[in-house]
């Protein structure tokens, strides 16, 4: 970066406590001055982290897109042991103690992550959101992988495309349009990291929708390898 004449800084958060996570990226912003157009590159940011500067952005009136550089592959394992599902500070949703709990999980490669967030929230109905195609083994990492627990569950499915013009918005707004008015609605980003986009989204549109991240305590190192094609969006037009 110090080749092309690019200003960074480097600034150290501590992702164990929610609180001081949010802090530290909010004295940050405020002791900036943001530009009106602000491009987010959340290839390898944790989501807790995108939702917060996304929101924090939002705040400051900024124009806003996202870019991610997809992979060319993944390594053997993403992560273990997940540690306790969490909602983000300011993006917890309404809830409403007369409404059953209706859980929607955008899947990904990590089954175990998806199971402990069911089996964390006991939720009345869940909803898994499978991302289409054949990409990076897609059909047995993502959809063979999720039918026992999509069975043990009795659990609703629908396709998704996040990598599409509007990662995946347009597919979820449909299901929680039918279920917000009786259900108190939990959405959680554990497939393409666009979801993350789509969900932020949504829940400005919805406020009563809650999201949900579940942070791993052990993460590969060789997590992916290379970088594929980029894609770039609007966040907060």
């Amino acid at each position: 970066m110090a080749e092309k004449n690019i200003e960074y800084r480097l600034e150290g958060v501590d992702f164990s406590s929610q609180s001081s996570c949010w802090k530290t990226i909010k004295n940050y912003f405020d002791s900036q001055k943001i530009g009106k157009n602000v491009l987010v590159d959340i290839t390898t940011m944790p989501r807790e982290i995108i939702w917060y500067i996304f929101l924090l952005l939002k705040q400051k009136k900024a124009t806003v897109q996202y870019l991610y550089h997809k992979p060319d592959k993944y390594g053997d394992w993403l992560t273990e042991d997940t540690d306790v599902p969490r909602f983000p500070l300011k993006l917890s949703g309404l809830s409403d103690i007369s409404k059953e709990t209706f859980l929607i999980i955008v899947t990904g490669y990590d089954y175990a992550r998806a199971e402990q967030i069911c089996n964390y929230f006991e939720p009345d109905l869940v909803c898994f959101a499978i991302q289409s195609g054949k990409q990076f083994n897609n059909t047995t990492l993502n959809l063979e992988a999720h039918k026992s627990l999509i069975k043990e569950l009795d659990a609703l499915t629908i396709d998704i495309d996040c990598y599409g013009g509007d990662c995946g918005e347009s597919q979820l707004s449909k299901i929680i349009e039918e279920y917000i008015p009786s259900h108190n609605l939990i959405l959680a980003s554990l497939g393409p990291k666009q979801s993350a986009v789509a969900l932020f989204r949504l829940a400005m549109q919805y406020p009563e929708i809650a999201l949900c991240y579940a942070p791993s305590k052990k993460i590969n190192m060789q997590y992916s390898f290379g970088c594929g094609e980029s894609f770039r969006g609007p966040v907060i037009p």
